[in-house]
């Protein structure tokens, strides 16, 4: 096997520069065809779902993707491994509305060429690369991405080098030197490895800013990945709105302008969310995540797409980008009487879901191990369940399903607490068991879910859960300023 910094495949190379210069032309960015200007598209990482949903039982590839997809991403992006397997990515991509990336990681111009082929025979629409080859030299490194480049032209591949750690491009000033001097060079600015790398918590000192500003000049994907200088990876908050959050957010849009300067009406701009499971993540002693990934992936992409239409309008150029609603899967709203039994109020089922007051621990248990129940929201206040008798988490957390509580009342109830029960409602594992007290809260969440997702007014549920026996909808005016806002 060759090796990328053969001297004989140096010389060769450099030959070729001096005799077919003209083969190192424009960049040649991910395309959509037909588009009128310069989009975006937001990709979500294969590598990235490992593990989901947190606490819960891995979903399998084809749940993965239906959930990628449910959740408004745009594609998928894989590793290179054999053109069967990218085959099949792509197919299970293409029937689920989404594209498909691949990525490599290469050692030798053998790995390279493989990568390509599978590229071009899986119809994937670009190839992402991270050259291995951590101590080459400037000259070295740049004849190889000379050599990517040259090769992913001829074969019509777009192609992304990837900014990483104990790669080609951990070195920022050699990165920075050949986002000066390459032509044609185009990056995947994955800027957390930098960040964590040089300890860049804050501040750039002048030369450093400098270096990222050429790296964001030549960058046609960003990744969505945030470091606080110290770890690589970090939760931004359910709203996205932590500082080192707003700041990544200043990055990738100065390089969605940049790009926006010079792309074509095809051409795709990509943005890629990329949270690694452990040991990217953080975890506690026991080894479990303390950050919700499939949450957090959702969030950048919404950062990601505001960011974007900022740029949009900023540079004056490039399509918009239209956030589509997470889509939710058609499902049976007809009521039916449900067999978990309740210390007090009703129970009943609707589709996946099962709608109940407080069930004793044995009807929990009965509930997770006879019905499947595969997620507990859990409505009550803390101050509610200090006589219950059992502790209800840890008895979820035993039978390995997942527990969310959402303390909800009428005095605690706000726009977060409603975006993290739909988020639940559509994302969680299913079938769901939603309790409360004795029903009267939950048919009021339940009335926020079906207006959101479904279509149902707020007065056909209340009307639904009166002839059922609830009482009141407890959490109804909230409710509907809610939904009347978010409409």
């Amino acid at each position: 096997m060759r090796s990328l910094m053969n001297p004989y495949l140096t010389l060769s190379l450099l030959f070729l520069i001096l005799v077919f210069p003209q083969s190192v032309k424009a960049n040649s960015w991910i395309q959509s065809k037909g588009n009128k200007a310069p989009s975006l598209s937001v990709e979500q990482s294969l590598w990235g779902m490992i593990g989901l949903p947190l606490g819960g039982k891995e979903w399998s590839l084809e749940q993965k993707i239906e959930n990628i997809a449910k959740a408004g991403f745009d594609s998928i992006q894989g590793n290179v491994t054999s053109v069967e397997e990218a085959q099949k990515l792509a197919k299970l991509a293409k029937a689920k509305g989404l594209t498909l990336t691949l990525r490599a990681s290469i050692k030798s111009q053998e790995e390279l060429l493989k990568a390509i082929k599978v590229v071009k025979a899986s119809g994937a629409r670009g190839l992402i690369v991270e050259i291995k080859k951590t101590f080459a030299s400037l000259e070295q490194g740049q004849l190889m991405i000379e050599y990517l480049i040259r090769e992913c032209k001829k074969a019509g591949v777009a192609y992304y080098l990837d900014i990483h750690r104990n790669s080609l491009t951990q070195d920022l000033g050699k990165v920075a030197t050949w986002a000066r001097e390459v032509k044609g060079i185009q990056f995947d600015a994955d800027l957390s490895h930098l960040v964590s790398a040089y300890d860049l918590g804050w501040k750039l000192s002048p030369q450093m800013a400098q270096a990222f500003d050429l790296i964001l000049g030549k960058a046609g994907m960003v990744d969505g990945r945030i470091s606080n200088g110290q770890q690589l990876q970090i939760d931004i908050g359910p709203k996205g709105d932590h500082p080192q959050a707003k700041r990544f957010q200043a990055w990738w849009k100065k390089a969605m302008v940049n790009w926006l300067k010079t792309a074509g009406n095809e051409d795709v701009f990509v943005f890629r969310s990329e949270l690694g499971p452990p040991p990217y993540s953080i975890t506690d002693l026991k080894g479990k995540e303390i950050s919700d990934r499939w949450a957090q992936a959702q969030v950048l992409r919404n950062i990601a797409i505001r960011t974007w239409n900022e740029a949009v309008k900023e540079a004056g150029k490039g399509l918009a980008y239209s956030k589509k609603k997470p889509k939710s899967s058609k499902m049976d709203l007809t009521v039916k009487k449900s067999p978990i039994l309740t210390i007090r109020g009703v129970s009943n089922r609707v589709g996946d879901f099962y709608l109940a007051g407080q069930p004793a621990q044995p009807d929990l248990e009965k509930a997770v191990k006879e019905l499947g129940v595969k997620t507990v929201i859990n409505l009550r206040k803390d101050v509610e369940l200090f006589g219950l008798g059992f502790e209800e988490d840890y008895t979820i957390e035993l039978l390995k399903a997942k527990y969310i509580h959402l303390q909800t009342g009428p005095m605690v109830i706000d726009d977060e607490l409603c975006e993290k029960f739909l988020e639940a409602c559509r994302k969680a594992p299913r079938p769901i068991l939603i309790h409360g007290s004795n029903g009267n809260r939950v048919w009021g969440m339940w009335a926020l879910y079906l207006a959101m997702d479904h279509g149902v007014s707020i007065d056909d549920t209340k009307a639904q859960a009166t002839k059922l026996g609830v009482k009141k909808l407890v959490v109804e005016d909230y409710v509907r300023k809610y939904v009347a806002k978010q409409k």
